[in-house]
């Protein structure tokens, strides 16, 4: 479903919106080339090819990145015409083998992790388009005449792809959990990204922290008694698993699920 453009380059090709409902009676909008084929009556005579790209040119047609020009340009197409224009095609997503989906798993990682250092959100690295990773592996034949021939096969295939298996889960991130008690505080408040939100809490019990991907600080305050930790993508918890408070007998206790 389209979305309505709020941007000016699109102005120009603001009839060529148009709106439907679908048999559940849900409302959605398209871009119409029809509509277009009334200013440039050669879209008309375009390929097919073409016209999925033209399609897909005017929906992004934003004034910066692709402009009312582009557009005139491709729908004036001419297969004799000299080719000197290029086509700012922008694609619906994109499909990736893990062979070639790693080595950009690990380009993001890298600008993350540079983001992170610099202070800024490492969540604003992100694809314009999404992205499908496909982990497609043929495993080998190692064991064979065996009942648990597949068994034995697999693990081994899983033995020498760990490395690479773990860091494409790596960025779905890890969860940690914070265990507490205390016993001489009424109840206790916690901030930060947990994922059953910040707030008061009972003076014992555990949280998890939510999938991480970046070092994130918690503060858990129990009667008088306050300490932070710091979790980082792995789980890891600092600046001690265990943590006892000072100012009353209340624990901390944290570590991956």
């Amino acid at each position: 479903m389209a979305k309505a453009p709020s941007h000016t380059g699109f102005a120009a090709f603001s009839p060529t919106l148009k709106s439907f409902k679908t048999r559940s009676g849900q409302s959605a909008r398209f871009y119409s080339l029809p509509a277009l084929t009334r200013e440039f009556p050669n879209v008309a005579r375009l390929p097919v090819s073409l016209r999925i790209i033209l399609e897909s040119v005017l929906r992004n047609c934003d004034g910066k990145r692709i402009t009312p020009e582009h557009v005139a340009q491709l729908a004036n197409w001419q297969p004799n015409a000299a080719r000197t224009q290029e086509i700012p095609f922008v694609v619906a997503r994109v499909v990736l083998q893990d062979f070639t989906g790693v080595p950009l798993l690990a380009d993001l990682a890298a600008m993350r992790s540079t983001a992170v250092r610099l202070g800024h959100d490492p969540e604003k690295i992100e694809p314009l388009v999404p992205v499908d990773l496909v982990v497609d592996h043929s495993i080998m034949v190692d064991h064979y005449g065996q009942k648990n021939s597949i068994d034995l096969n697999m693990k081994l295939e899983f033995q020498r792809n760990r490395e690479r298996y773990e860091f494409m889960k790596w960025p779905f991130g890890t969860a940690a959990v914070l265990t507490w008690s205390s016993t001489n505080a009424t109840s206790c408040t916690a901030s930060g990204a947990w994922s059953s939100g910040s707030g008061t809490w009972a003076t014992s019990g555990s949280q998890s922290t939510g999938p991480l991907i970046a070092a994130a600080t918690y503060t858990l305050s129990c009667g008088s008694a306050v300490q932070s930790v710091t979790v980082t993508v792995d789980g890891t918890i600092t600046p001690s698993p265990t943590v006892t408070f000072a100012a009353s007998p209340t624990s901390v206790t944290s570590g991956a699920p």
